[in-house]
């Protein structure tokens, strides 16, 4: 009797490992691409917001803040030079020089970039099955991250624009700024983030082929690695095509008047 308890025993000690402990760190861009980093921060590590972006007047050096408020305290915001000595000038300046669009490959005077990814910690034990691990996964401690940089037309000192043409100018850029503030508010909608540990958190087992070569725990966080991957590629592409679809709606934020609509219908 004593001897068939040990063999049990003995059976499930090697049948089923120890648990393994690991934390992981996936970041995407907006095209679903992997990053591969060991900062745990993501890409860049949380800065401090720039200050609101200079204008210069063409009646003196005086320079003040063309706007202020509007800049979102999750968001990073950059700026690419652009000249003119007139309104038109400017824009033509900033529609020429501008970022280009992914999509289409045209170039938009103002864009929002961003990439969002997680970190988490995972114990996992296994056991042979044939000719599969079942692995059985506990994941904790997940963190959401993501960067947002909002890019964004900016006068050199030596535009100096006549007064109406500054005040035209200034709202021009309010409204860039307006519709790229919406892209940052699509991308970091906290839906997202529940979403993501939803299904994070419902990785509970895998079965995975069995390599006799590699070290079998190496195989599981493969495994959990490359499933929670699947599930931020997914989330990236449906965060990209609202973005895209609010892009498409508003024609680039050339028709603000069709964001109540877009929003209206989510």
């Amino acid at each position: 009797m004593r001897l068939s308890v040990l063999v049990v025993v003995l059976f499930f000690l090697f049948a089923q490992q120890a648990p393994s402990h690991a934390e992981v760190f996936q970041y995407f861009d907006e095209q679903g691409t992997r990053i591969v980093t060991d900062n745990p921060y993501g890409v860049k590590r949380p800065g401090p917001r720039q200050s609101p972006m200079p204008t210069v007047h063409a009646s003196g050096p005086n320079i003040r803040p063309a706007f202020g408020p509007e800049f979102m305290g999750d968001a990073s915001y950059d700026y690419y030079p652009v000249t003119g000595r007139s309104f038109q000038e400017a824009v033509e300046s900033a529609m020429a020089q501008g970022p280009p669009d992914q999509l289409d490959g045209k170039r938009y005077p103002g864009q929002t970039r961003w990439n969002l990814g997680w970190s988490y910690k995972f114990e996992a034990s296994h056991k042979r099955e044939g000719s599969n691990l079942h692995a059985f996964i506990t994941i904790y401690d997940f963190a959401f991250r993501s960067d947002v940089t909002v890019l964004l037309p900016r006068l050199t000192p030596e535009s100096k624009l006549p007064d109406h043409d500054l005040k035209l100018w200034d709202n021009f850029v309010k409204g860039l700024l307006d519709h790229e503030n919406d892209h940052v508010r699509i991308t970091r909608d906290p839906g997202y983030q529940a979403e993501a540990l939803r299904k994070i958190s419902a990785v509970r087992e895998l079965f995975i082929p069995y390599d006799p070569l590699p070290d079998p725990q190496v195989l599981v966080k493969d495994a959990v690695e490359a499933e929670t991957a699947k599930i931020g590629y997914a989330l990236i592409r449906t965060i990209k095509a609202k973005n895209d679809d609010y892009d498409r709606v508003t024609e680039h934020g050339l028709r603000p008047e069709m964001k109540a609509v877009f929003f209206g219908q989510q």
